[in-house]
């Protein structure tokens, strides 16, 4: 006899999760139709996220858990009212969310719950005992279209799937330089950066004819490189934090919570089997409606593995301790990231950056540091402000913390910058230079070297890096490239010209 407690928690989760889907659903169709802004000025529906990606996955995991609820539990609803409700409300919004799936563009979340409803019909007897003898029959015509989907899947956005390849390929290096404990928390964009920078220099000092010689880099990895501000695979971002030990752990528990649920035959695993390999591919343990979620699910798939006898006492514990456990999650974020005075501060402080009112931003700055000191955004647009008003130590001081916690080539040219203002010529060489390994498809660094060896007046140096300039083939031509190739030819000529004057 199905355990009463159980069912009500199942139920109970059933409901939050589909009205929580249908109010994304809904937010998303507000933004088809205009009556609501999108949160991304690129794509048109993005829910209450701040891109279309994450959005995905959460439909996705939730897609997965009442699809599974509606297949694996359909004589729930012969038992009373409630149950009949419950069903019918969770087949109606599954139905609208898979409909609405394909708007927001998510090759991981269709990929996600793919995987999850495959194994929802191999695990439903009524599914296999239906269509058994057609998959035997067409076995390998159903593998050959799904591989056909992903190969098209790739291609369409190839570039951005060879993207994340390339990251994946850095963070495993990182993991594998770091040793059993990770980086430290925060640490991801410092860590990759000058992984990512190490990986190129070493290319060139192989095979290049200077230390400049972007022509002996993979062309191919050299313009797909950039500054990723996630992994977009969160194991390995644990990994590289944490640690391999941590993050095998984190993998032992999804893993054993996913098969734990799955020999019960409960709706569970099929929610973790989305959000878990949507995880490869994106960051929803940052977002904390997933990161709720993800606890929900991992707790109560655990105690369904847990022998009857103690069952009764661990669920009520559980009932007992997950409105605590869901505020202490909520709170927390709320303590980071929403405290009205910081950002009312913060708000003004934007505001002034993007004005350029820089002398204000640095006023305000002193006052939000405490609060912000790890958020990355925050600290660029502080530290940028104070060079531009000319503190130039002090913003130093600040974009070095900022490039511990986020990769970003600016960062280390705006620090090269400060060095060339307070004399240093060579720490700004070497800034430059790091900036432009980090990211060896941005002429930004190049340039600021041919200034460097301008003011400092070394011609033999400047001319060298002129036609690096002249000749360097960027990820994206744009006004600002040709602006610096200009400035730098203008330069040039100015010195051409008076080796002439000087000859004659």
């Amino acid at each position: 006899m199905r355990n009463t407690v159980r069912h009500f928690i199942e139920l109970l989760i059933v409901i939050i999760v589909a009205t929580i889907c249908a109010t994304e659903v809904f937010f998303g169709l507000s933004q088809l139709f205009g009556s609501r802004q999108s949160n991304h000025i690129l794509y048109a529906v993005t829910g209450s996220y701040m891109n279309p990606g994450p959005y995905g996955g959460f439909l996705a995991v939730c897609i997965s858990l009442l699809t599974a609820f509606c297949v694996l539990e359909k004589t729930l609803c012969q038992i009373n009212t409630l149950n009949r409700i419950v069903y019918d409300m969770a087949l109606v919004v599954a139905i609208a969310s898979i409909c609405f799936l394909p708007l927001t563009q998510s090759r991981s979340a269709v990929f996600a719950l793919s995987i999850s409803m495959l194994l929802l019909c191999l695990k439903s007897k009524a599914i296999t005992d239906k269509y058994n003898k057609y998959l035997k029959k067409y076995t390998l015509g159903i593998v050959l279209v799904a591989i056909s989907f992903i190969a098209i899947a790739y291609v369409i956005k190839k570039p951005s799937a060879d993207g994340r390849f390339f990251i994946d390929k850095i963070c495993v290096k990182a993991i594998c330089e770091n040793g059993f404990w990770g980086s430290g928390s925060n640490s991801f964009g410092g860590r990759y950066s000058e992984i990512q920078a190490d990986y190129f220099k070493q290319q060139i000092d192989e095979r290049g004819k200077d230390e400049l010689d972007w022509s002996v880099i993979n062309e191919h990895e050299r313009l797909i490189a950039d500054c990723p501000e996630y992994a977009f695979n969160e194991y390995l971002q644990i990994g590289i934090e944490r640690g391999p030990v941590v993050m095998l752990l984190c993998l032992f528990f999804i893993v054993f919570a996913i098969v734990s649920s799955l020999n019960r035959r409960t709706i569970w695993c099929y929610g973790l089997v989305a959000l878990s390999l949507f995880a490869v591919f994106s960051y929803p343990f940052h977002l904390i409606q997933l990161k709720i979620i993800l606890l929900l699910l991992l707790i109560i798939s655990i105690i369904d593995n847990i022998p009857e006898q103690l069952n009764k006492r661990l669920i009520s514990f559980f009932l007992a301790t997950l409105p605590l456990s869901l505020l202490i999650i909520i709170a927390r974020d709320a303590i980071n990231n929403n405290n009205q005075l910081v950002e009312s501060v913060w708000g003004q402080v934007e505001y002034w950056y993007n004005n350029r009112h820089y002398d204000y931003v640095s006023e305000d700055g002193d006052t939000l540091l405490p609060f912000l000191r790890n958020n990355p955004k925050f600290l660029y647009i502080y530290g940028y402000s104070l060079n531009q008003v000319g503190a130039f130590e002090k913003s130093d001081s600040i974009l070095e913390l900022c490039a511990s916690i986020r990769c970003e080539s600016k960062i280390w040219t705006i620090m090269g910058d400060n060095s060339l203002a307070l004399g240093n010529y060579r720490k700004a060489e070497e800034r430059h230079k790091h900036a432009f390994y980090m990211v060896p498809n941005r002429m930004r660094p190049l340039y600021s070297l041919a200034k460097l060896y301008h003011l400092e007046g070394d011609t033999i140096r400047f001319l060298k890096m002129a036609e690096a300039v002249e000749s360097f083939k960027p990820k994206i031509e744009s006004f600002e490239t040709s602006c610096f190739r200009s400035e730098i030819r203008d330069l040039k000529n100015g010195y051409m010209e008076k080796m002439y004057r000087d000859q004659n």
